[in-house]
């Protein structure tokens, strides 16, 4: 049991009354739910923030505004965890950006180690990454977030998915978000739901990215464009120097991969 759960299990106090004692040692239905509902949303968090000292920060956060939540109002519980988890796991993704940008450390101390962490994921060597010198030590930094949308999120979207309607509406309401189809990815989502790659991209928040020579070089070896497109998408550009984070309703697509990845599973 996570610390931050404790004070709901712990022992009866010796001084509360012999009838009391027994209630408080039993947890409660919230507490319940919530370790219930704990592996799922430490495996949403950790493939959002690639990093477990991060998620389990993201789940005491989540446990948090559970607690403080009207549960009495809420129809589907495990929902509403999952989509909590999700925003809090993605505003400190941004919110990491932001700092590393505006603090004033060398790649030596924490920039560094959030730098060698993202390496070690992609499986590259530090200094291999492109782009503009815009922090110190020259260091290619953003405080953007940048999401690729895979065949499977955009049909989800064309569907009415929760989560893939926020994360549209927030890339057309809020700076700093920006929303992505691989124009691959979006020809089987068109196959699998008709009329999805005509309503997406005339979404103004979504940017519908073409097969240009440099990615059908490398995807054509590749069995299925659609997922080789979104990967491709997803890898450190000059114009994103931190890469992008896939969002599908297919994880287990992603698994091994050297990619973050959001869950829009409703």
């Amino acid at each position: 049991m996570n610390a931050y759960l404790v004070e709901a299990v712990q022992e009866p106090d010796p001084a509360v009354s012999t009838a009391a004692a027994p209630a408080m040692g039993v947890p409660d239905e919230a507490t319940v739910l919530f370790v219930q509902a704990r592996p799922g949303l430490l495996k949403i968090a950790s493939r959002i923030v690639g990093d477990a000292g991060e998620a389990e920060d993201v789940l005491q956060k989540a446990w948090l505004r559970w607690q403080r939540t009207d549960r009495t109002v809420v129809l589907n519980p495990s929902a509403l965890l999952r989509t909590t988890t999700v925003r809090l796991a993605l505003n400190l993704v941004q919110s990491a950006w932001k700092r590393r940008r505006t603090s004033g450390e060398g790649p030596g101390r924490a920039q560094g180690v959030e730098r060698l962490r993202a390496d070690r994921r992609r499986g590259t060597r530090p200094g291999q990454r492109a782009g503009p010198a815009s922090g110190p030590g020259d260091e290619p930094v953003s405080d953007a977030v940048h999401i690729v949308l895979d065949d499977t999120a955009m049909a989800a979207a064309g569907q009415g998915n929760v989560l893939a309607s926020r994360l549209i509406h927030r890339a057309h309401a809020e700076p700093g978000w920006f929303l992505y189809a691989p124009a691959c990815a979006l020809v089987e989502a068109d196959r699998a739901r008709p009329g999805t790659a005509e309503h997406l991209a005339s979404l103004p928040g979504i940017t519908v990215l073409d097969l240009d020579l440099a990615a059908a070089l490398v995807i054509a070896r590749q069995n299925t464009w659609a997922a080789a497109h979104s990967h491709y998408t997803a890898q450190p550009t000059p114009d994103r120097p931190d890469g992008a984070i896939i969002a599908t309703t297919a994880p287990h697509r992603w698994a091994g991969e050297p990619v973050r990845v959001l869950d829009l599973t409703p």
